[in-house]
């Protein structure tokens, strides 16, 4: 009878998911988010009944304020999360979470953290993603892996200290050849030991995956458009300077620094081009 139920639930979720697609996309997401809340509190029940009284006399797991707020955003059993009473899988996030935490507070001495949101582990990835925050240095990316001892741990905060130093170099070789720029990069993998003590010079002798938004003041015709990208892409790479790279042409000249002219950058015209056979 319970089992019927269930299929009676699923299959009254999808009737209304068919008829939301002549509603509006909100409606639609509603839909969704409520046939996931269904389909998870399924695996609830059933998490229940495989471990029966079990489950209910529980120890509970004492949380932060933080680890109830993130918990409930990515779990719909408000009411057990508040009371600590988590199952194993949860449990797993909260222990990976905070092991993630102290890698931070070990890696990054005298930063504060704050976690934005996670993502969970799951069969596909079976890494967490922490988003973290610290200050106004931007929102970066903590990664979290179970290993057979204990985790592993890499992020991407390290952009917050070289991402400064880093472009100014870049900026200083192609003065250096000619030409006036200014430089917006972001190393996109997440990194266990690229950190502090990590220098420009290692990240630019590095293979580390990246990406360059480069602006230039906007020659006269795209017959020069294409000329100024070889010169530079050509610069760069006689100066080993790894990378992806997209050249922006700024009408106007670069009045702007580089931070206001990436907010800008999708009404520019661009060239884009790679350099991977550095020496």
């Amino acid at each position: 009878m319970k089992m019927i139920k269930k299929k009676l639930l699923l299959l009254a979720a999808a009737g209304c998911f068919l008829i939301s697609g002549c509603r509006s996309p909100q409606a639609s997401a509603e839909v969704r988010s409520t046939a996931a809340k269904e389909t998870m509190r399924q695996e609830t029940e059933t998490s229940n009944d495989k471990g029966g009284e079990e489950m209910e006399n529980m120890e509970s797991m004492e949380l932060t304020d933080q680890e109830k707020r993130l918990l409930c955003e990515i779990y719909p059993m408000e009411e057990r999360i508040m009371e600590g009473r988590l199952f194993n899988y949860q449990k797993n996030t909260v222990t990976g979470f905070r092991a993630g935490m102290d890698y931070l507070a070990r890696k990054y001495p005298g930063y504060d953290f704050e976690a934005l949101s996670i993502t969970p582990a799951s069969k596909f990835d079976p890494w967490m993603i922490v988003r973290i925050q610290s200050g106004d240095a931007g929102i970066w990316e903590l990664k979290v892996t179970p290993e057979k001892e204990g985790f592993s741990f890499a992020d991407t905060f390290y952009n917050a200290l070289m991402q400064e130093k880093y472009d100014s170099m870049v900026e200083e070789l192609l003065k250096a050849a000619g030409f006036e720029v200014r430089s917006y990069t972001v190393f996109t993998a997440p990194q266990e030991k690229t950190g502090p003590e990590t220098t420009v010079e290692e990240l630019r002798e590095s293979r580390l995956p990246r990406m360059t938004h480069l602006f230039i003041q906007k020659p006269e015709n795209k017959e020069a458009q294409d000329e100024t990208a070889e010169a530079v892409q050509s610069a760069l790479k006689n100066a080993g300077v790894y990378g992806n790279y997209i050249l922006y042409f700024v009408p106007g000249g670069l009045v702007l620094d580089a931070e206001e002219l990436e907010k800008q950058r999708l009404q520019m015209e661009s060239r884009a081009f790679s350099c991977h056979d550095v020496k």
